[in-house]
């Protein structure tokens, strides 16, 4: 799977929401067509817009080949530089096996000490260089049901494979807002939390995530999410021994049945050794375990009104993107539970 992972310099007065989309034209690929995609940067950050682009249609497979043989061709080292039409901003291209990676880089100045974003520094030959110019043209935001998630106690959101996107600007929201409220002390650097922190502030209290997956391959990215908010959620629990867990990570890869063969036996075996000795899965690196096959939704579903989840229970909502057959099994055990359920197209 190819994945352009795309960041453009954030416009001024450029607002949005988690969960929001927008659309993009690239003239140099279709001067008049716009393709939505989901914004994956959080409204925190304030310099920039992230949107992942997976390579599965016609267009969006001539922007994939076109950066890849932009990065390749450049035999300069020098940044291949994109424009977004209202206001010029330079990006790096860097390419990569699967996943192009565009990055805001520093920009070059001419001789007379002058910004020009045509320029920048070459590494291989330690002069500046010209560079082409790439006209991106951004129309947006739009909001999406997703932005419902803050209004209610517990969030269960559901991402079949590149369903996931909506939930990445989510997610670092979170991490974000979570960060405000860390305090790290001068002298011993011991990190604590303010007494009045975000889940005391916000209707929100728990949020669950599902993840349905062939495999984690070209979502390198996502992980790193996600093992990032275990990391900052494990320095939270350590810090407030009375507090509860805020995210829970539910993984399940379909490319891997789940059956009660010897070589089932034999994998399981494998990463549960792998687990207690590193910490961590031997998939994806996470603390929280990968499971194989399906998720068993009645069984999930009721869960989630029990235990550590009962005083949640009335304020269940459920958010799902991803394959159509996917989401109205799940719509159908929701209805079961009296659960509401929101589902977002892609």
């Amino acid at each position: 799977m190819s994945l352009v992972s795309l960041t453009i310099h954030r416009p001024k007065y450029f607002t949005f929401k988690p969960g929001d989309y927008i659309f993009i034209n690239i003239p140099q690929v279709a001067s008049y067509e716009y393709h939505p995609f989901t914004i994956t940067s959080a409204p925190e950050e304030l310099e920039h817009i992230r949107v992942h682009i997976q390579a599965v249609g016609n267009w969006t497979r001539k922007v994939y080949e076109r950066f890849k043989n932009i990065s390749e061709n450049n035999t300069s080292g020098a940044a291949f530089h994109v424009y977004r039409a209202d206001q010029r901003a330079a990006v790096n291209v860097n390419n990569e096996i699967t996943t192009i990676s565009i990055n805001i880089p520093i920009k070059g100045e001419d001789q007379g000490g002058r910004v020009n974003d045509n320029l920048s520094f070459s590494s291989k030959t330690g002069e500046m260089a010209q560079q082409p110019r790439e006209k991106i043209i951004l129309n947006g935001p739009y909001s999406t049901c997703s932005r419902y998630i803050f209004n209610c106690n517990h969030a269960l959101l559901i991402g079949g494979g590149i369903g996931i996107t909506p939930y990445a600007s989510i997610l670092s929201s979170l991490m974000a807002q979570f960060r405000e409220t860390r305090m790290t002390c001068n002298h011993c650097r011991t990190v604590t939390y303010a007494e009045n922190n975000l889940w005391d502030n916000q209707r929100l209290k728990k949020v669950d995530f599902i993840w349905v997956t062939p495999d984690s391959k070209s979502f390198e990215w996502f992980l790193d999410l996600l093992c990032q908010f275990e990391k900052d959620q494990a320095e939270y629990l350590e810090s407030n021994t009375n507090k509860n867990r805020f995210l829970n990570i539910q993984l399940y890869f379909t490319g891997i049945k789940d059956n009660r063969s010897v070589d089932q036996v034999l994998r399981h075996q494998v990463t549960n050794i792998w687990a207690d000795e590193m910490g961590s899965d031997i998939f994806t690196g996470l603390k929280s375990p990968t499971s194989f096959g399906r998720p068993d939704w009645d069984k999930l579903l009721r869960d989630m009104t029990l235990g550590d989840n009962s005083s949640t229970a009335k304020d269940i909502n459920v958010f799902f993107c991803g394959p159509k057959t996917m989401g109205k099994k799940i719509q159908h055990h929701c209805v079961d539970f009296g659960i509401r359920y929101y589902e977002e197209k892609f």
